[in-house]
């Protein structure tokens, strides 16, 4: 339900003049956690707020707005920033609220909260956003975290599988979560406007080849590993199954998890038949190459990859887990037993033999990104969700004037 009936014009001409928004992401990686939270940063800015970025100089997101979005204002915190009571984070947001007049602060990490909500103490005025993007596997009910999340104004999230999981283990009033759905860029993830044929011809697979892709963090939990299983045993009986796996191993764990696969592809006798590439920039070009996707994630908060698959028209198999039922529900997306290479091998069968199946799929899941991902979705619940903050904490900003 909306929080109002206001539209995006109406909500913008109201706060554009009074909000001074600060999104803080301080990450070193460059993933979906930061993708979104710059192309929050973008969208905010096309709308015509005044935003800041804070940042780690030289992180992927650095270097990302420096070569694409050279407009936004940046400002680079310390080298190392603590997750509790880190006084020089705490100088660097009272300097951005007393003199840059920073009135909303939007923080897309929770682990931060420790020293974020230590520097607004006698800043009642200024509004706390907390985006999270993953579930919460552990009880954090407890006398620290109460006291952090008090202050919180809101806290978003994408799915209401992760605002029940939220609710159950985070000391915050189920009132304060609030779904605001990711978001791609649908200009971009447009099936008319790619070559399907581009990456086919670079990856050298038969022209006939019905290709089973996944993209995205090489990872356990991610599930490559069960696709190569599943493609040895399709290809038993349908040996015209490729499979593309296209993504970067998770830092952290030193290529022993991209050697594991390269190795069950090897034992199985499938080099020619499952390609691993590095991840690429041009991700529709991938997918439009592919026949079906497949994220057989055993516990995904929400694939982002899986909505710009289905964007691009691709009938897809999820892993039952996270919010993947409720994609599926919405999108008409097959969903498989967690880790279980057999039922994954079974719905790829099923779905390479069935075209009205697939045809179907791919129109069910474009009309249901568009419903719900557009970048103009997501715009409008996330000022909703502004509007309310300001109505609650404007009129003790000492930058406000009362007109």
């Amino acid at each position: 339900m909306p929080l109002s009936g206001e539209t995006v014009e109406e909500m913008s001409q109201k706060l554009i003049g009074e909000l001074h928004v600060l999104v803080i992401m301080i990450s070193g990686s460059w993933g979906g956690l930061e993708q979104t939270a710059l192309s929050d940063v973008r969208l905010l800015m096309h709308a015509g707020f005044r935003v800041t970025l804070l940042v780690r100089e030289s992180s992927p997101i650095d270097w990302a707005v420096k070569m694409e979005s050279p407009q936004i204002r940046i400002v680079y915190c310390g080298g190392h920033v603590r997750n509790y009571f880190d006084t020089s984070l705490w100088r660097q947001l009272r300097h951005l609220i007393d003199d840059q007049g920073v009135n909303l602060i939007h923080c897309h990490q929770t682990s931060l909260l420790g020293s974020v909500v230590p520097a607004l103490v006698a800043r009642r005025h200024v509004a706390l956003v907390v985006s999270r993007h993953i579930l919460n596997s552990h009880n954090k009910k407890d006398p620290l975290h109460a006291l952090l999340y008090r202050r919180v104004d809101y806290m978003l999230v994408l799915s209401q599988t992760m605002k029940k999981n939220l609710a159950s283990t985070f000391p915050i009033p189920e009132k304060k979560l609030r779904i605001v759905n990711l978001a791609i860029d649908l200009e971009r993830f447009n099936p008319s406007m790619v070559d399907r044929q581009q990456m086919r011809v670079d990856w050298k697979l038969p022209e006939n080849a019905f290709i089973v892709g996944l993209v995205g963090r090489l990872d356990p939990m991610k599930g490559q590993d069960l696709m190569v299983k599943a493609i040895a045993q399709v290809r038993k009986t349908y040996p015209d199954v490729y499979g593309v796996m296209v993504g970067n191993e998770t830092p952290g764990l030193e290529g022993r998890y991209l050697s594991e696969v390269r190795e069950s592809i090897r034992q199985l006798q499938l080099e020619d038949c499952i390609l691993v590439q590095e991840a690429q920039k041009e991700v529709p070009q991938v997918m439009a190459a592919l026949d079906l996707f497949v994220m057989p994630s055993w516990s995904e908060a929400f694939g982002l990859v899986a909505i710009e698959a289905m964007a691009m028209g691709l009938p897809c198999i999820l892993g039952r887990g996270g919010s993947a039922e409720e994609m599926a529900a919405g999108s008409g997306a097959e969903l498989v037993r967690p880790q279980d290479a057999y039922d994954l091998a079974q719905k790829i069968i099923t779905l390479r033999n069935h075209l009205p199946t697939r045809e179907k799929m791919k129109q069910a899941g474009r009309k249901y990104v568009l419903d719900n991902h557009a970048k103009a979705v997501r715009l409008h619940k996330t000022l909703e969700v502004y509007s309310r903050c300001y109505r609650r904490r404007i009129f003790g900003d000492p930058h406000h004037e009362l007109h």
